[in-house]
């Protein structure tokens, strides 16, 4: 590049960066709020507090750990009623389409189990502290079964 060039592209460069730049201008009035009701009304018409209660207590009946039969019947739930909104599954889907989910899965290290029963009782007390049917939380994560019978500890 020539020297007159170089010395012209630098004067541009520094009257440009000299130049005073105009501030955004602020409205001429504020903008209108707008109620929150109002911004969400679309929404919320397709909303339902039943239909997730619905969801919830499906999933809730289970004891869920990767694999067994309550977290793949609590994700083929949740699949279908994302399909049934209109959204769909990555593997199936095209560039086109602006609703999409996927299901990730991966190879098990151990198998999954699913407790068919369980109750504590002390013992000399006919009826349990707790049971299965009514506790699902009385079972630890990686919890292992027990001997058909019971444990007395």
């Amino acid at each position: 590049m020539s020297r007159s060039r170089s010395a012209a592209l630098l004067l541009v460069a520094t009257c440009a960066l000299s130049t005073p730049s105009r501030a955004q201008q602020a409205p001429a009035r504020p903008p209108i709020a707008v109620p929150f009701a109002t911004l969400t009304r679309d929404i919320a018409a397709e909303l339902s507090g039943d239909r997730a209660f619905t969801t919830v207590a499906f999933v809730e009946q289970f004891f869920r750990l990767p694999g067994n039969r309550g977290f793949d019947a609590s994700i083929d739930t949740v699949a279908a009623l994302l399909s049934a909104a209109g959204y769909v599954r990555a593997d199936r889907s095209t560039p086109s389409d602006r609703l999409v989910y996927r299901v990730e899965s991966r190879p098990m290290k151990d198998p999954a189990w699913t407790p068919d029963d369980a109750s504590l009782t002390i013992v000399g007390r006919n009826t349990p502290l707790m049971r299965w049917a009514t506790n699902h939380n009385m079972l630890a994560i990686n919890s292992y079964s027990t001997p058909a019978g019971g444990v007395t500890a």
